[in-house]
C-alpha cells in the first residue's frame, strides 16, 4: 500500500523546460511541469511513500527527503532543493 503527500508549486519561469524530481522513501520520480506562453505553471506533483502494517508511528521520509526543481534554457540548468522535515506515518484506526 502506499501513501501520497502532495507537492504544490506555482510560479513563473524564463526557461524552456522546468521539471520536479521527488524521492519519496527510496523511488524517485521526475515529471515536467507544465507553463503557459508567460512562463507560468500551477502544479501539484504526489510523492509516493509506502509503509507496513505496523500500529506505532515511524518515519516515512528516511533518506534525501528533498524535492528539486530545476529550470532549464538551453544547455544551461539551475535547481532549487526543498528539503522536508521527517514525515510521519500512524497505522492506528481512530
Amino acid at each position: 500500500m502506499v501513501s501520497d503527500v502532495n507537492f504544490v508549486i506555482q510560479g513563473k519561469t524564463n526557461g524552456d523546460r522546468l521539471t520536479v524530481k521527488t524521492y519519496g522513501d527510496g523511488v524517485i520520480g521526475e515529471f515536467d511541469l507544465k507553463f503557459d506562453s508567460t512562463g507560468t505553471f500551477n502544479d501539484t506533483v504526489q510523492i509516493c511513500f509506502s509503509y507496513s502494517n505496523h500500529n506505532i508511528e515511524y518515519p516515512i521520509s528516511i533518506g534525501s527527503k528533498e524535492t528539486e526543481l530545476k529550470a532549464y534554457l538551453g544547455t544551461y540548468w539551475l535547481s532549487k532543493r526543498f528539503v522536508s522535515e521527517l514525515l510521519w506515518y500512524n497505522n492506528e484506526k481512530r
